[in-house]
């Protein structure tokens, strides 16, 4: 025979029963469902292909540690970009100062961004992306005239990585605060 449940349970057995159902339903929401995992972050793959063909330029056109070469294809200068060369600001975040700079920036792209790409979509993440890049070159630019810093010449998408760690940071605070009143 069926027992009703409600009759059965206490108040706190019911309180309990209520807060593993709001469990598993947000374990539903957020698990990996297979449309994620056949989704490709395409934006983020072209980012990087981007990354490695410049890093290819680099490295045919004198040396990815080569100042020279760096200064050429575009690296930050900050009197320079003050002085009006503007594009340095977004060409720079392509340069990378040797293999492992290189590396370790698509390591961090390749992890977080297709959380971010899905999450933001492709154009709030690239608008994402490369405000933190050309902001955080921008920012080292008017740092190093006021005279806080004393770069000479700047390369790497590493602002660009950190905004991407911030966004990621963020998300991650908005759906905590929003799911914390069903706990």
């Amino acid at each position: 025979a069926w027992v009703d449940p409600q009759g059965v349970l206490t108040a706190k057995s019911r309180q309990i029963m209520s807060r593993i159902a709001t469990e598993l339903e947000l374990e539903a929401r957020y698990t990996v469902r297979a449309d994620f995992v056949l989704r490709r972050a395409y934006a983020t793959y072209v980012i990087i292909g981007l990354n490695l063909l410049v890093f290819a330029l680099e490295v045919k056109s004198g040396g990815s540690k080569n100042f020279n070469t760096l200064y050429r294809l575009g690296a930050l200068v900050p009197q320079e970009v003050l002085a009006g060369a503007w594009w340095r600001l977004l060409s720079s975040t392509f340069l990378h100062f040797g293999f492992l700079h290189l590396l370790m920036n698509m390591l961090g792209l390749y992890v977080l961004g297709p959380f971010v790409e899905f999450a933001l979509g492709v154009p709030r993440y690239l608008l994402s992306y490369f405000t933190a890049g050309v902001g955080s070159m921008l920012i080292v630019s008017i740092l190093t005239v006021m005279g806080y810093s004393n770069a000479e010449l700047v390369v790497g998408a590493s602002g660009s990585i950190m905004g991407i760690i911030g966004v990621t940071a963020a998300i991650w605070l908005r759906v905590w605060q929003r799911e914390k009143s069903y706990l």
